[in-house]
């Protein structure tokens, strides 16, 4: 199913697709586009968890050319599950966020604050299933992002879950009055 969204969103765009399965069929592609200023490599969405990982980075580290990985993010995954993930994708060496989900986000101090600590750019930004309506380019939208990261924090009433909490004061010792 993958494969086929991927094809209709590359007739979307007009642009040729084509998969590589190996490390070796992916230079041949990027041979053939040798002449292009961009070359979008779509990995399979695999859970942080999936043993499979290594293979998929390995795969994606071709002699010859320099491939920058951008890191891929739910706004509406909560902190832990981000930070897991933030953990074992840095082995991918990301250069950059992109965002997503941002119109199915109840908050977005989660994916925000893991940025920041980061010290990872937000490249791009998703808030729709509309190909290329809904992905924008980070910058022009940074305040638009602030103000809906206000709104939505007004909206909840910001009470902070349990995972804010332990970051927050785990580190604080308990002073005992004897």
């Amino acid at each position: 199913g993958a494969r086929q969204q991927l094809a209709n969103f590359a007739r979307i765009l007009r642009a040729p697709m084509h998969v590589a399965e190996t490390a070796e069929d992916l230079r041949g592609v990027l041979q053939g586009f040798a002449d292009k200023k961009l070359v979008l490599i779509d990995t399979a969405g695999m859970s942080q968890r999936d043993v499979r990982l290594a293979n998929q980075f390995a795969t994606l580290k071709v002699e010859g050319f320099a491939v920058r990985t951008l890191l891929a993010l739910s706004a509406g995954a909560d902190r832990g599950c981000l930070a897991e993930a933030m953990n074992v994708f840095k082995a991918a060496s990301p250069e950059a966020l992109i965002i997503t989900k941002l119109d199915e986000a109840a908050a977005l101090g989660g994916v925000l604050s893991l940025a920041i600590r980061s010290g990872l750019p937000i490249a791009y930004l998703s808030d729709g299933q509309r190909v290329p309506e809904d992905l924008h380019t980070a910058a022009p939208k940074r305040f638009w992002l602030l103000h809906n990261a206000l709104k939505l924090s007004a909206n909840a009433g910001a009470s902070p879950d349990e995972h804010e909490l332990a970051d927050r004061f785990g580190q604080m010792g308990l002073a005992v009055n004897a």
